[in-house]
C-alpha cells in the first residue's frame, strides 16, 4: 500500500515530491472575478503566470494555487458539500469587506478569526492563528450581512452590536460548508470602505450572481441616480487601495506555497 505524501492527502508516487500535490495545495475561493483577478497577479508575480485554467471561474497556478471564484452572497455554500477538498493542503477564503472598528481602515487585511452569523450564531476559525502567522497580519472578528452597508451609521450600530471588526456577505455560510470538511481552512478579508466611507447599493449591479463582472450595467446604475455616482466616485480611492492591497496578499500567499512545495 503506498504512503500518502505529506500534506497533500494523496498517495504518494514515489516520483520527485511536487508531483504528489495535486495541482492547487492552496485551494483559494473568492466571491467575485474582480477579486480572484486582484489575487492572480499578485501570485503571478512570484509564481509566473497561471499554466492554464479549469473553466471561466477557475486560475490554477500548478502545483501551487488553485483559485475561483464563485459568486456573492450565502448560496455557493451548497457547492462545498459536494467539492472534493479533501487532497488540497490549504483552503483559504480571500476578498474584501466592509470596514466596522476604528481599527479596518480602507487597504487594511485581517485573518478572520471568529465570524458572527446574521441569526447570532457564531463560528470560531482555529487555522486563524497559524495563517496569521504565515502571512504577517493582524486578526479580526467579522459580521454577515446581506447587503452591502450604505451608510455609516449602519456600520457603526452593527459594531456596537456584534463586536466585529469587518461585515461581508459569504464568510459565515461557507465557512460553516467547509469546516465540515477541512478544519484547516482560513479567511482573509481586505477593507474595501471604512466604516465613514458611503458605498451606493448599486455597486451590487458591477457583478452577477456567479461573480462575473458588468462594468457597463454598473456605470448605466450609477449614472440613473447622481448621489450613487458621487458616493462611488468618494469611494474610489478607498476601492482602489483594497484592490493594490489584495495583489499584496497574492504576492505573499505565492511566496508562502512556493516554500510549501519546497
Amino acid at each position: 500500500m503506498k504512503e500518502i505524501s505529506r500534506g497533500s492527502g494523496l498517495p504518494d508516487s514515489g516520483n520527485d515530491p511536487g508531483e504528489s500535490f495535486r495541482s492547487g495545495q492552496l485551494l483559494l475561493l473568492s466571491p467575485l472575478a474582480s477579486e480572484s483577478q486582484a489575487l492572480s497577479a499578485g501570485l503571478s508575480r512570484i509564481l509566473g503566470s497561471p499554466s492554464r485554467s479549469s473553466g471561466l471561474n477557475e486560475t490554477v497556478f500548478p502545483p501551487y494555487v488553485t483559485i475561483r471564484f464563485l459568486g456573492p452572497g450565502t448560496g455557493p455554500a451548497e457547492k462545498f458539500l459536494e467539492a472534493n477538498l479533501s487532497g488540497y493542503k490549504k483552503i483559504l477564503i480571500a476578498g474584501f469587506a466592509g470596514g466596522l472598528s476604528a481599527r479596518a481602515t480602507a487597504g487594511k487585511a485581517f485573518v478572520v478569526s471568529e465570524i458572527f452569523g446574521r441569526k447570532g450564531d457564531h463560528l470560531l476559525i482555529p487555522s486563524s492563528i497559524e495563517w496569521s502567522r504565515l502571512l504577517g497580519l493582524e486578526t479580526a472578528a467579522s459580521v454577515e450581512v446581506d447587503k452591502i452597508l450604505e451608510r455609516p451609521g449602519e456600520k457603526s450600530a452593527l459594531a456596537r452590536q456584534r463586536q466585529a471588526d469587518l461585515a461581508d456577505m459569504e464568510s459565515y455560510a461557507w465557512m460553516k460548508a467547509i469546516l465540515n470538511n477541512a478544519p484547516d481552512a482560513g479567511v482573509l478579508r481586505v477593507v474595501s470602505d471604512d466604516r465613514e466611507t458611503s458605498l451606493p447599493q448599486e455597486l451590487m449591479c458591477f457583478s452577477d450572481e456567479t461573480g462575473c463582472e458588468h462594468r457597463i450595467r454598473g456605470f448605466a446604475s450609477l449614472l440613473k441616480r447622481p448621489v450613487a455616482m458621487a458616493q462611488f466616485l468618494r469611494a474610489m480611492p478607498s476601492l482602489l487601495r483594497a484592490r493594490a492591497a489584495l495583489v499584496s496578499i497574492g504576492e505573499k500567499l505565492g511566496t508562502v506555497m512556493r516554500e510549501e512545495v519546497r
